[in-house]
């Protein structure tokens, strides 16, 4: 835990990612981040991803264009390493889950 300078996470993003860190750490298996838009809720996310590098993460967006936004906001981070720090981490679309079986 605790990636947050490498993320770059704001004071308001650091609460809130402790307090999802936290349900997570007791055993809730489900949980949100409800934020205005442009918050950091991705970054909050990234941040999730990072702390859980050695665990299957899938992040399901409504487009491509922000999965292409995400992972430049991982490639311009001098911080970070697609590979290195994401090797586990899985984009796909909420329209592509239609394809997806039910075991995948």
């Amino acid at each position: 835990m605790n990636n947050y300078n490498k993320i770059g996470l704001y004071k308001h993003n650091i609460e809130s990612y402790e307090k999802v860190y936290s349900a997570y750490e007791s055993g809730e298996n489900i949980v949100g981040i409800i934020q205005a838009t442009g918050t950091g809720k991705t970054y909050q996310a990234l941040a999730l991803a990072l702390d859980n590098k050695d665990k299957n993460i899938i992040y399901i967006a409504p487009s491509n264009s922000i999965i292409e936004h995400i992972e430049s906001i991982i490639n311009d981070n001098p911080n970070l390493n697609r590979e290195k720090d994401f090797p586990n981490l899985k984009f796909i679309t909420y329209q592509s889950l239609i394809n997806k079986s039910r075991e995948e």
